[in-house]
């Protein structure tokens, strides 16, 4: 291994903790994706030696390999000199990367979070550190995760007793808020932490020596504990989901990240994995892809903020206005106005609005051509626990073909469908009203009949075709003469 040759001021025990230091390094990686993991020593020459970090590429390794101990040579070389915490958000502009700039730059290294490693005197030989190519400062648990990691490794270096390291490591494992599983080769239970046992309902006297299939149960996907069977008897890590079951019986989704462990010899010999109970993630996701498909329904959708600014709208807005979302966002839906409703009709609506949380009926708006259009429109507002509105949603319909049809029913209804012109129902409707208005004009009023001689012998001579045709030639000239 790499880290044998690195010739560390520590005890013999350095090289008999390697696997169980790279161990703690693959932990690491998987509670904060993304990141590299490394443990650097001291060297007998004083300079800084890698002494693990399974997962640093060869090219990186030899470039950090050997690091003399002055300012401005990383976070690793300050965290030794001055036996504090070294948190780097972006190595590329720190003045404790400044003799590192051009390599950070090169190798686009950025966050670097760094803490000692001490002796039993209490003196900095070392760090442990989390190294990312993306900017960022650790949460306040990343922080005690480093310190945490840095004090075991410690303990492992300088610790005689193989026991008392098991027994530093179960302490480390504790004090980790996921549930942490050691397992053998076969996944039989070793070890596992609190937080394992909280998701789990399971005592570790309960399942000392049990496998692992021991969570499993009816609905878990056989699918995917092949999956996972084969990574393990390869020797491979694993990164996945599986519904797991409590001791109670009930259910939850385990998002796993195994990693094999092996000895000096490289013979597999354990498995650690970082489990989370993500159910009410999936449940989250669920609803967030459930309200997507409710989102890009037929129906036009608007999201506004408080001061009714667009914040969002779906494919079925942009294709019954013409607007893309990128030509509303930040706007208010004035833009749709058609200019038919008066300020009156806004000042109820929102009216209303206000003191339902909702309205609907039907009103004009314009779309992006210009065109004006009936729509059906309901709104409602969205409050937070406080009561305060955040935001209101608008879902509305287009109703040009409804009131299209209404008229074309409207027509068939008052007028007659050969010639077109009014039927008796509508002088029925029309008459009393023209009347009134006669009335108050103090108008006369001449209703005048008209009446076809001879037409049923047109049918009976040339037959009705015909006559319809003479029909319909008779009130187009009516309706021109008039």
């Amino acid at each position: 291994m790499r880290g044998l040759s690195c010739n560390p001021v520590v005890p013999e025990a350095a090289e008999s903790a390697l696997p169980l230091v790279e161990s703690l390094c693959l932990l690491a990686e998987r509670i904060v994706p993304g990141a590299l993991a490394t443990v650097m020593l001291l060297g007998r020459e004083g300079e800084l030696r890698l002494y693990a970090g399974p997962s640093l590429p060869k090219g990186l390794w030899e470039r950090f390999d050997g690091l003399r101990v002055i300012e401005g040579n990383g976070s690793c070389v300050s965290a030794v000199l001055s036996g504090e915490k070294v948190l780097v958000h972006n190595a590329t502009q720190d003045e404790r990367w400044l003799r590192l700039h051009e390599l950070a730059h090169t190798l686009q290294i950025r966050a670097c979070w760094s803490v000692p490693i001490r002796d039993p005197l209490g003196q900095a030989v070392g760090s442990f550190a989390l190294t990312s190519f993306r900017e960022g400062t650790p949460t306040a648990e990343q922080e005690r995760l480093l310190e945490g990691i840095a004090a075991v490794v410690a303990q492992f270096l300088f610790q005689p007793s193989v026991d008392g390291r098991d027994r530093s490591f179960a302490a480390a494992l504790r004090s980790i808020s996921e549930g942490v599983l050691l397992t053998d080769a076969e996944q039989n239970i070793l070890y596992f932490n609190n937080a394992f046992a909280e998701i789990t309902g399971y005592g570790l006297a309960e399942l000392i020596g049990k496998n692992c299939r021991i969570l499993q149960g009816p609905k878990t996907a056989a699918e995917t504990v092949a999956r996972i069977r084969q990574h393990l008897d390869a020797g491979q890590a694993y990164s996945g989901e599986i519904l797991n079951y409590r001791k109670d019986g009930s259910s939850f989704w385990n998002q796993l990240s195994i990693n094999p462990i092996r000895d000096q010899q490289g013979q597999l010999a354990q498995f650690v994995s970082v489990q989370r109970d993500i159910s009410e993630e999936r449940r989250q996701r669920e609803a967030l892809r459930l309200s997507a498909q409710v989102f890009e329904a037929q129906e036009g959708i608007m999201i506004t903020d408080a001061e009714q600014r667009i914040v969002r709208v779906n494919q079925a807005f942009t294709r019954l206005t013409g607007y893309a979302e990128s030509d509303v966002l930040g706007l208010t839906p004035q833009i749709l106005h058609s200019g038919l409703q008066n300020g009156y009709f806004y000042e109820r609506m929102w009216e209303k609005l206000h003191r339902n949380g909702e309205w609907q009926g039907e009103i004009w708006n314009r779309r992006k051509n210009g065109d004006l259009f009936p729509e059906f429109l309901q709104i409602r507002a969205v409050r937070n626990n406080a009561g305060e509105v955040t935001n209101y949603i608008g879902y509305f319909h287009d109703l040009t073909h409804q009131k299209a049809r209404e008229a074309e029913l409207e027509k068939m209804a008052l007028h007659d469908p050969l010639t077109g012109l009014m039927n008796r129902r509508a002088l029925e409707e029309e008459l009393p009203r023209v009347r009134a208005r006669a009335d108050r004009g103090e108008r006369l009023l001449a209703l005048v009949v008209l009446d076809l001689d001879d037409f049923k012998e047109v049918n009976d001579r040339i037959g009705h075709d015909r006559g319809d045709a003479v029909l319909q030639r008779l009130a187009q000239r009516l309706q021109d003469s008039l």
